[in-house]
């Protein structure tokens, strides 16, 4: 009786919920035949079977693009009873506020909403750990040891993450093999089809001439593999469908200069000022912020919504104000690495500690010349001599070996 008086106490503040897991994901965009290893089981599973989490904290890893956001919101959309999806990045004051500041009646009641936690009414689904502030990551360690017994699930790449709670679950998503590469990528084709250059049947067949043939892979070299994910076939998918040859390397690139070509045709040649949204962008990430200002880049969101980088949200519980948000932090990385580019080395060497920077710093292996990227990497190797910490100068490789792949 007590679990059902619950929920339909929780029913009357579902439809004030603004939650990022709510922003126009679609049932075509998710492939339920993602593989992910699960150690608590010690066996791989299909992203199918995780639509019901068990009890407990359960973390998520992968490298960017692999699709974690993508399973938080497959949760949060397929699973069963309610769910809060929040950014880790929003918890500087702590998780409980975090959800209590999208729901509207219940900002001055937090024993209500630590008690729907506690008792395990609703799940708990953190997105982005890497990226929030050392401050929001103590919050999320204390709100993960206070609730451990609830279903909650956290999502990052892989990172130094000093003090972490304690976690009953690990899932690692890894890259797809061939056969499921092909697979997902022809299954693009429902999702983009309306707009695409080409018909189904010629889609299909530059898909897996792309991904089986010997010849037209060996352009991308060793950069292949790591091609092999959520966010990079999906690009690639988006390419072939116009009729263009994807570039080895970075798509990411590949793909904001062809927004960079389309908005000097229809803005009467004016240029698209990267620097200045990257500017923008990189105080929005410091200051644990998602939203893009649309009065000083209102021009470049259009052409930039029209090839899906980033997409808008119309909040009716702020008196339907229209936001806009970037479709995937690599956007937001790049945008950002832009900016950082022009920045002198003191400047790059104080991002050095900042988990959330770190894609953004190595994309400087595309932005950089050879002499600025041999004297960055050098000042790379000593902040982590001296730190300990490792993982910029890992991630940081791993770009420069594609690069040069």
């Amino acid at each position: 009786m007590i679990p059902l008086l619950r929920k339909r106490l929780l029913k009357s503040f579902v439809s004030f919920v603004r939650s990022d897991g709510d922003d126009g994901f679609r049932d075509v965009e998710f492939f339920e035949s993602i593989i992910l290893f699960d150690t608590a089981k010690d066996t791989c599973v299909k992203l199918r079977n995780l639509c019901e989490i068990d009890k407990g904290v359960t973390l998520v890893t992968a490298r960017s693009g692999y699709g974690k956001t993508w399973l938080l919101k497959y949760i949060y959309m397929k699973g069963s009873g309610f769910s809060f999806f929040i950014k880790a990045k929003e918890c500087t004051k702590g998780v409980e506020f975090a959800i209590a500041r999208k729901i509207e009646g219940i900002e001055n009641d937090l024993g209500l909403l630590k008690t729907l936690i506690y008792t395990n009414t609703v799940k708990i689904l953190i997105d982005g750990v890497n990226e929030a502030s050392p401050e929001a990551l103590v919050r999320i360690s204390d709100f993960c040891e206070t609730f451990g017994k609830s279903s909650i699930v956290l999502t990052s790449q892989p990172f130094e993450w000093k003090d972490r709670p304690n976690f009953s679950r690990q899932i690692f998503i890894e890259g797809m093999s061939t056969d499921l590469a092909v697979e997902f990528l022809v299954s693009r084709y429902a999702f983009f089809g309306s707009k695409s250059c080409l018909t189904q049947s010629e889609y299909k067949k530059a898909c897996c001439q792309l991904l089986r043939d010997e010849t037209m892979r060996g352009k991308f070299g060793d950069d292949w593999k790591r091609l092999l994910n959520v966010f990079d076939l999906s690009l690639i998918g988006s390419l072939l469908s116009e009729e263009i040859s994807p570039a080895s390397s970075n798509l990411v690139r590949q793909q904001l200069e062809l927004v960079e070509h389309d908005f000097r045709n229809t803005n009467e040649g004016r240029l698209f000022n990267f620097w200045k949204l990257g500017s923008n962008v990189l105080k929005m990430r410091m200051e644990g912020n998602d939203e893009i200002d649309s009065s000083q880049f209102g021009a470049e969101l259009l052409c930039m919504e029209e090839h899906r980088i980033v997409y808008r949200r119309t909040l009716q519980i702020a008196g339907n104000q229209e936001n806009w948000y970037f479709r995937h932090q690599r956007y937001s990385d790049y945008l950002i690495a832009s900016f950082m580019a022009t920045c002198d080395e003191n400047e790059l060497m104080g991002w050095f500690t900042e988990s959330r920077l770190y894609g953004a710093i190595c994309n400087l292996v595309w932005l950089l010349e050879e002499a600025d990227l041999v004297n960055l990497r050098n000042r790379i190797i000593e902040f982590s001599t001296k730190s300990g910490d490792f993982e910029l100068l890992k991630s940081f490789e791993e770009s420069r070996l594609m690069l040069y792949s």
